[in-house]
């Protein structure tokens, strides 16, 4: 089997969105404010003793099931496991770090991998799983997508954006701390900018005799 050059894109979600509930607004035509205002702390009440006891036994999006030292995992899980890919290793856990470190980022963590069919691609995207999520790459938060599956006709792109759209708001509506993954995005139309390149640069460097590890990512620029 022929190896082939191949892009991936993952986007993460790491903030805490504020939601804000209303109770009551059409008993105020029928009762008191006194019990309108019980009413909604009752209903409150509820609410917050049933979502505890429901995320001691199923994935909820919070901790425990969200990890809270997300960079400090991921950077052991990759020191440890992840091997011939060191200026993928110190952007990546650069980029995450910088990004749980914002309160509330108001943009979504974007990374694009590129490489050869068994570089390592689809194995960091489930290192960064893990390091976020208890339940690893099974977490119901993560959604994985195969461009060539899912998105099969150029002609359709404008329809693949809503659907996009939707079903990313509708996702991120159940758990704002989501990760998508779109594999093969060389297929989509977004072209695989410079991923041939960027191999055709580390095959020179095999050829030449020279270790991966001097390649810098200045000259992938």
């Amino acid at each position: 089997m022929s190896r082939r050059s191949t892009a991936l894109f993952l986007i993460l979600f790491l903030y805490t969105a504020q939601l804000i509930f209303v109770f009551g607004e059409v008993v105020t035509l029928a009762v008191g404010a006194g019990a309108v205002s019980a009413l909604g702390m009752f209903i409150g009440d509820f609410a917050g003793i049933y979502s505890f006891a429901k995320c001691k036994f199923f994935e909820c999006c919070n901790s425990p099931w969200i990890n809270k030292d997300v960079a400090r995992r991921l950077q052991e899980e990759v020191e440890e496991r992840l091997y011939g890919q060191h200026i993928a290793q110190k952007i990546v856990i650069n980029a995450v770090r910088a990004h749980i470190s914002k309160q509330n980022p108001n943009k979504a963590l974007v990374l694009s991998f590129h490489g050869w069919t068994g570089s390592g691609k689809n194995y960091l995207t489930q290192m960064i799983a893990k390091a976020v999520y208890k339940k690893g790459f099974k977490s119901q938060f993560v959604h994985f997508s195969v461009a060539t599956l899912h998105f099969p006709y150029p002609e359709e792109i404008n329809n693949y954006k809503r659907q996009l759209r939707s079903w990313i708001s509708g996702n991120l509506t159940q758990c704002e701390r989501s990760l998508f993954i779109f594999d093969e995005a060389d297929k989509l139309p977004l072209h695989n900018g410079g991923s041939n390149l960027i191999a055709q640069h580390a095959l020179e460097y095999y050829k030449r005799g020279l270790p991966r590890e001097q390649m810098t990512f200045k000259e992938l620029e």
